[in-house]
């Protein structure tokens, strides 16, 4: 197989979050027995994708994540604590004036599309804005 070193004219990225192994194989049945199947004969629309991951996430400071800290792993890269959103674990829960030190932002995949020159949909926000 050969390298593919196009450029993607757009991405999209569906996040289930909580959306593990067991949750896809229990909605997988579900949606057959509501066709009065077994369920495991069918797929989930996702499951046709021609390309999926799946990722575990956990926060610095405990061992079950919330949606905040893993949206940070997924979308920033860096591991922050629990109930924290875009910074990383140099700040915790309540600390405001670390939360506030621009030094322990964590970047974004939306960040770095946006400087590479991407649409990310900001532009029609800001318009949305001036209306």
């Amino acid at each position: 197989m050969s390298e593919n070193w196009n450029v993607a004219k757009n991405v999209i990225i569906f996040l289930g979050d909580g959306m593990g192994i067991t949750v896809n194989t229990a909605g997988r049945i579900y949606k057959g027995q509501k066709k009065n199947k077994h369920g495991e004969e069918g797929f989930l629309t996702w499951e046709t994708f021609p390309n999926a991951a799946l990722l575990k996430t956990y926060t610095v400071d405990k061992q079950v994540p919330d949606s905040a800290a893993t949206a940070t792993a997924y979308l920033c890269g860096v591991k922050g604590n629990y109930r924290t959103v875009g910074v990383d674990s140099n700040v915790t829960l309540d600390d405001c004036p670390a939360a506030r030190d621009p030094d322990n932002h964590t970047p974004s995949v939306l960040a770095w599309a946006q400087d590479a020159g991407k649409d990310t949909g900001k532009r029609y926000m800001d318009t949305a804005r001036e209306v």
